[in-house]
């Protein structure tokens, strides 16, 4: 069974500790993917729940901006949910604003790949001495065929857009805000026949500080959902090494 995007939506841009996804539909062993973004210097903690309390959810991503001026946190669940459902965000402390996006895929495993982010200050970046700019780009890898390239891109400033987005990914939707707070959010995807990394690469109409955050959604094994173990490139290790 092939993988197949099922849904991608946001909630309202919040100025409170909390944001809440618009209404998820349940579908039946499907993977769901949030992102988190939110504008605070410094961070916060962040955590996700379901309206249902059915999921089990795990933080995947947690990133800085170069400059500091943004924030990005990712989670994934597995499973299949009694019937239509929310997603909360809570951060432990109060940011300027702060939003929540989803996507779901069916067909897909239980253990994603390869989360990883970047912002201008490179893979795994930094929080300070980045400087803004118009490129973005994020790489992540599979270790399997027939997988699926998830990314959400994160930016800032008023009026801003993705000028030229990677023509070989699928834009699944976009929000915005204006205002010194403005916050901006794309996902994107892209079916990958072969195993290997894979770079998107995309071109800001305005200079701005960025996080793109990316994972590898591979297909469901056959005869069934694998265990959920995330599975890293060496370069990951080495990373936390």
């Amino acid at each position: 069974m092939a993988i197949a995007h099922a849904q991608t939506g946001f909630g309202s841009f919040a100025l409170g500790t909390t944001a809440e996804s618009s209404t998820i539909t349940a579908v039946a062993d499907a993977l769901y993917i949030v992102c988190v973004p939110y504008k605070l210097v410094g961070g916060t903690t962040v955590t996700v729940a379901d309206s249902l309390d059915e999921l089990t959810w795990t933080e995947r991503i947690a990133q800085c901006a170069g400059r500091d001026q943004l924030r990005l946190h990712v989670f994934t669940a597995f499973g299949s949910p009694s019937d239509d459902f929310t997603v909360t965000a809570t951060l432990a402390d109060d940011p300027e604003s702060v939003q929540v996006g989803f996507s779901v895929y069916t067909g897909a495993d239980s253990a994603i790949e390869d989360p990883v982010a970047a912002n201008t200050n490179g893979e795994g970046g930094a929080c300070s001495g980045g400087s803004d700019g118009i490129e973005t780009a994020n790489t992540v890898g599979g270790s399997v065929d027939n997988t699926v390239h998830w990314h959400c891109v994160l930016y800032r400033n008023t009026g801003n857009v993705i000028a030229t987005p990677d023509e070989d990914y699928t834009a699944r939707g976009d929000t915005s805000t204006d205002g010194g707070s403005a916050i901006h959010m794309d996902i994107f995807d892209r079916a990958v026949a072969a195993a290997g990394d894979q770079t998107i690469d995309s071109v800001l109409s305005i200079s701005s500080d960025w996080i793109v955050g990316g994972l590898v959604i591979k297909p469901a094994a056959a005869g069934g959902i694998s265990v959920p173990v995330a599975l890293y490139h060496q370069r990951h290790h080495n990373k936390a090494a």
